[in-house]
Protein backbone atom coordinates (compact mmCIF):
# COMPACT_ATOMS: atom_id res chain seq x y z
CA UNK A 1 0.00 0.00 0.00
CA UNK A 2 1.78 3.22 -0.72
CA UNK A 3 0.42 5.13 2.80
CA UNK A 4 2.56 2.59 4.59
CA UNK A 5 5.52 2.96 1.97
CA UNK A 6 5.54 6.50 2.35
CA UNK A 7 5.36 6.22 6.13
CA UNK A 8 8.67 3.64 6.14
CA UNK A 9 10.62 6.41 4.22
CA UNK A 10 10.29 4.33 0.73
CA UNK A 11 10.47 7.46 -1.19
CA UNK A 12 12.86 9.25 0.63
CA UNK A 13 15.33 8.79 -1.82
CA UNK A 14 17.72 12.14 -2.42
CA UNK A 15 19.00 12.74 -6.44
CA UNK A 16 20.63 15.09 -7.48
CA UNK A 17 18.06 15.55 -10.40
CA UNK A 18 16.69 18.86 -10.21
CA UNK A 19 20.60 20.61 -9.76
CA UNK A 20 21.68 18.44 -12.73
CA UNK A 21 18.46 20.05 -15.17
CA UNK A 22 18.43 23.30 -13.60
CA UNK A 23 21.67 23.92 -12.53
CA UNK A 24 20.45 24.88 -8.97
CA UNK A 25 20.08 22.85 -5.97
CA UNK A 26 16.67 21.92 -4.97
CA UNK A 27 14.70 23.80 -2.47
CA UNK A 28 11.92 22.89 0.06
CA UNK A 29 8.67 23.19 -0.48
CA UNK A 30 8.56 26.15 2.69
CA UNK A 31 11.01 28.00 0.73
CA UNK A 32 9.22 27.64 -2.90
CA UNK A 33 5.71 28.50 -1.15
CA UNK A 34 7.43 31.67 0.19
CA UNK A 35 8.63 32.93 -3.01
CA UNK A 36 5.56 32.29 -4.57
CA UNK A 37 3.74 34.40 -1.69
CA UNK A 38 6.29 37.26 -2.07
CA UNK A 39 6.04 37.04 -6.27
CA UNK A 40 2.40 37.47 -5.68
CA UNK A 41 2.34 40.42 -3.05
CA UNK A 42 5.00 42.48 -5.63
CA UNK A 43 2.62 41.65 -8.60
CA UNK A 44 0.14 42.86 -6.25
CA UNK A 45 1.62 46.05 -5.44
CA UNK A 46 2.76 46.57 -9.12
CA UNK A 47 -0.75 46.58 -10.39
CA UNK A 48 -2.11 48.57 -7.84
CA UNK A 49 0.33 51.45 -8.89
CA UNK A 50 -0.14 51.30 -12.49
Amino acid sequence: MTLERVHVGSFAVVSDTVERVTGAPARSLEAFLADVVAVGSQARVIKHLT
